[in-house]
């Protein structure tokens, strides 16, 4: 517990608040409305909660009530998280963890990723004072996510060293050592000096903590350079205690005397009392290591007159352990034995309240364990529950399906055999009415077969009554009219189509009898002529007809002339 105030004040970087910049921002509320009015008000609650938390727990009020009136939700988060700090001020940290965490879900919800970030370092904060190291280090990981986000260095470096010093509190120096590390090097690249020279301190305990009182020095060396630069000599009184306990510890007790006369002559400029008797218990140990008796015992009764003043039982604890040592050294046994006895008084109840805070830290993680297991138990239950529920929706869901599927494919099914039905019945109408159709022309075709085979053997007999008639006899020029005649009643029209040809007589009759089947020779005998002769008249007659030769004649001849007489009938 001693270095936990140096740790803190480390941590968080302490502000001087000017009165002209208050002044300057009250003035300029007064000309805003809505949303400006709201982000002016919080720049300025900020900038009052540490000097007048009353005033700016008001201005928190009033901004609440504004941007629920405007429906403005980066409002409510600023005005909750400026209450939190109100409250946390005053030491009320179950009310600030409240007002933290409904800014955080506020910001959360919007997405604010810079709100987010400022809200969570805030409720780590109240978590750490807390004990709740869990909760802290949880807090102080969503605030690096969201400066990483926004790629907010500051916050990044801020966020870095708060998980340093939880890591600190659970005794784990490693990690703390790698997040410190992680800080200052995004400090240095952005040029903060101030958190730089802060990193360089806690990197300073640290090593002191591990007894590597050189690097330990080293650090605290680089981090006093900076703070002198920036004449921030509050904590260069801070870091002078700090390099004048590394010297002790490292056998210099002259230069560890130089570096507590350092610090304790800028905590007297200063007035703190409890610093002045911090840093003469310091001295007066030097002193004592040094065997300067005298000046010892002079730093010890001005640090034991100012202790009294301020009754820190550490330093009261320190000082009699010093007076115990010094008046044994000067052979004074019986006030040593007294001292050394108000020294274990000390002891013991520094033990018993430190093991009371850690008993009560012990309770606060066991009770926000417990918390999470239930939280964690109903959310697992509401799941299952909602799961369940989704189950017999999605069961009744697929019936539902089901049953429509069923009564889909019976309505296809039922339309598409009405169809088919009323499809079956225009067909069996259309075959009924082509069956009908087709008896009718196959009466009519069987009349027409039968004239057909009527005429077909009144022309056959013709036929035979012609071919008997020519057969063998020369036929007269006056014989041929009845020749004609009776052709033309075989084959109607026959003779007339051959007169687009520009046949002579001879050709037709020489066309016709080829048409009736007779051979050369009984063409000849018919027509008084040489076989001979009928075969030179066929020549001509197929070039009449444009045929190549008289093989193609007979085919020609019956294509065309009984294809005429067949169109003529």
């Amino acid at each position: 517990m001693k270095y936990l105030l140096l740790l803190i004040s480390i941590v968080f970087c302490y502000t001087l608040q000017g009165q002209s910049e208050v002044d300057s921002l009250r003035s300029v509320i007064n000309r805003l409305e809505g949303n400006e009015k709201i982000d002016v008000q919080f720049q300025l609650a900020s900038k009052l909660v540490n000097i007048d938390p009353v005033e700016a727990e008001e201005l928190a009020v009033e901004m609440l009530q504004v941007s629920d009136n405007i429906d403005y939700s980066s409002g409510r988060a600023k005005a909750y998280h400026i209450l939190g700090n109100a409250y946390n001020i005053r030491s009320k940290l179950d009310t600030a963890v409240f007002f933290f965490e409904k800014s955080l879900a506020i910001a959360e919800k919007g997405d604010d990723y810079r709100l987010t970030g400022s809200a969570a370092v805030a409720l780590g904060s109240s978590y750490l004072r807390k004990y709740q190291l869990n909760s802290a280090l949880q807090s102080f990981q969503k605030a690096l996510t969201s400066a990483r986000n926004t790629n907010d260095k500051a916050l990044q470096v801020t966020s870095l060293m708060n998980i340093a010093v939880v890591h600190t509190y659970l005794k784990d120096q490693e990690a703390a050592e790698i997040r410190l590390s992680e800080a200052l090097e995004i400090s240095t690249e952005i040029g903060i000096p101030i958190r730089t020279a802060q990193i360089y301190g806690n990197l300073g305990n640290l090593e002191f903590d591990r007894s590597n009182f050189s690097l330990s020095k080293n650090h605290f060396t680089k981090a006093l350079d900076i703070f002198r630069q920036l004449g921030a000599r509050q904590m260069m009184s801070i870091v002078y205690t700090q390099l004048g306990r590394n010297n002790s510890e490292l056998g210099e007790p002259e230069s560890a005397l130089e570096d507590f006369d350092q610090a304790l002559s800028i905590r007297k400029q200063s007035g703190d009392q409890r610093g002045i008797a911090s840093v003469l218990r310091y001295k007066a140990q030097s002193l004592l290591e040094l065997r300067r008796l005298t000046a010892c015992r002079v730093a010890l009764d001005e640090a034991l007159h100012i202790n009294n003043q301020v009754a820190d039982p550490y330093i009261s604890m320190d000082l009699a352990m010093i007076r115990y040592q010094l008046a044994e050294l000067e052979g004074d046994f019986k006030n040593a034995f007294t001292y050394h006895k108000q020294y274990m008084v000390f002891k013991d109840t520094i033990d018993a309240r430190n093991e009371r805070q850690e008993v009560k830290r012990l309770t606060a993680e066991f009770n926000y364990t417990q918390l999470t297991q239930q939280l964690e138990q109903e959310r697992q239950e509401k799941e299952i529950a909602e799961l369940r529920k989704f189950q017999r929706g999605l069961w009744l869901l697929l019936a539902i399906i089901f049953l429509m599927g069923v009564v889909i494919i019976y309505m296809v099914n039922r339309s598409r055999l009405r169809k088919q039905l009323i499809i079956n019945q225009q067909e069996k109408v259309l075959l009924n009415e082509q069956v009908a159709s087709q008896a009718s022309k196959i009466s009519e075709i069987e009349s027409e077969l039968l004239n057909l085979e009527a005429e077909h053997s009144a022309n056959a007999e013709a036929k035979e009554e012609l071919v008997k008639y020519l057969s063998g006899t020369k036929v007269e020029a006056k014989d041929w009219a009845s020749f004609k005649l009776l052709f033309e009643k075989i084959y109607p029209g026959a003779l007339s189509n051959l007169r687009q040809f520009d046949l002579t007589l001879n050709d037709q009759r020489l066309a016709a009898l080829n048409l009736l089947g007779l051979s050369i020779k009984e063409i000849a005998s018919v027509l008084g002529i040489t076989p001979k002769s009928v075969s030179k008249a066929r020549v001509r007659l197929s070039a009449k007809l444009g045929l190549s030769d008289t093989k193609e004649l007979d085919q020609f001849i019956s294509n065309n002339l009984k294809t005429s007489s067949s169109v003529n009938n």
